[in-house]
């Protein structure tokens, strides 16, 4: 008898397939979304969540609030290094913030 898949998991299949079409930037901005509390803490995560990645290492951030940019601002060596080690390589160089 086969085991039941979680919708969830047919679900990120279907995405991540449609994403192969695009650019390695599409499949990131959606892999680092999906793991955004994970990589970077509840902290900042309650501040920024992901916009877009782009394929020249940018990432762009997008304010929760516009009050949390300056602090924001102060972590994103943090938010670099964080994202890079999840990645298991450096790939993100620079981090964009927009509101």
């Amino acid at each position: 008898m086969r085991k039941a898949k979680k919708l969830s998991d047919i679900t990120e299949s279907i995405i991540l397939r449609s994403l192969e079409k695009n650019s390695q930037s599409y499949r990131l901005t959606y892999k680092l979304s999906k793991s955004w509390n994970n990589i970077v803490g509840s902290k900042i995560a309650l501040m920024v969540k992901v916009s877009e990645v782009k394929d020249n290492g940018e990432i762009l951030l997008k304010l929760h609030n516009n009050s949390y940019g300056l602090e924001v601002n102060s972590y994103k060596q943090l938010i670099v290094e964080r994202i890079n080690m999840h990645l298991g390589r450096d790939y993100i160089s620079k981090v964009v913030i927009v509101s």
